[in-house]
């Protein structure tokens, strides 16, 4: 009796290995992720990329997100030589099923700030009557903008790839760099006196006019500017753009902002 579930073990064991060596998709013992075969050309497929056989261990497609400089090398590689970087090394709780998770935006901390402290310079510069036409000038569809920011024209080599186009990286945070943008008007409703709560229920009334999304990540830095908040809850609020890894760059971007002067200079209205 044994001996006979002993053969019938094996036999069940031969057709395992052999259904898994022509399956369409294993597990690969190196890589650690299930890849399918080429029945055609001997190769495996793993994400996006097609490997090469087993003896030859490269790849024989290149990477989807090209031009990305690894160390000075221009390798076209996104993931760089770290099979796990897709993942940000923790394949565990993270996934990228496509292939296409790439970089953040370039980290605009510096130029944020250097922005914060150019709006405060300005605004002690204007008179009376200045400062109201600007305080009543920004509540219109023009009325103010950090044009990089708006136009998610902020740029770096190598990041800002795949999923992650039009972000950027501020205060250790991946955010669409339109919503950063509301850094700005959150620092120009502290200096006109405004509320903080008048000003996020204007974003919130302004996102659903427009059917714009984001509305968390809006609100968030528009507090971030009032001051509101500061470094640690933004990055506990700001969730939308997690799977974007750093690409480990600044930028040097000088922003140009717009704060409209088209406004009463008599009476400044408040909220």
């Amino acid at each position: 009796m044994k001996q006979r579930f002993l053969i019938a073990g094996l036999v069940l064991f031969a057709t395992i290995l052999t259904t898994t060596t022509t399956a369409s998709a294993y597990l690969h013992p190196r890589l650690g992720r299930f890849i399918s075969r080429d029945p055609g050309a001997g190769a495996h497929s793993s994400r996006v990329g097609t490997r090469g056989a087993v003896v030859n261990g490269g790849f024989a497609q290149r990477d989807p997100q090209p031009n990305v400089s690894h160390n000075g090398y221009n390798n076209q590689y996104a993931d760089g030589m770290n099979l796990y970087q897709y993942v940000r090394s923790n394949p565990l709780n993270h996934l990228d099923p496509t292939g296409l998770k790439g970089c953040c935006g370039p980290d605009v901390t510096d130029s944020l700030r250097t922005l914060m402290a150019q709006v405060n310079k300005d605004w002690n510069s204007w008179d009376w009557w200045e400062k109201n036409r600007r305080c009543n000038g920004m509540i219109s569809v023009n009325g103010w903008d950090v044009k990089q920011l708006k136009n998610r024209s902020v740029r770096e080599k190598g990041c800002g790839t795949g999923d992650c186009k039009g972000t950027v990286r501020a205060y250790d945070v991946c955010s669409d760099a339109a919503q950063v943008n509301y850094m700005l008007w959150g620092k120009m409703n502290k200096l006109c006196g405004n509320s903080l709560a008048g000003s996020l229920a204007i974003v919130v009334a302004w996102k659903k006019l427009t059917g714009r999304k984001e509305v968390a990540a809006a609100t968030t830095w528009t507090t971030m500017g009032y001051g509101g908040v500061g470094k640690f809850a933004v990055g506990l609020v700001m969730k939308g753009k997690k799977d974007c890894k750093s690409c480990g760059k600044k930028s040097k971007v000088k922003f140009n902002y717009h704060w409209g002067r088209d406004g009463n200079a008599w009476v400044r209205i408040k909220y």
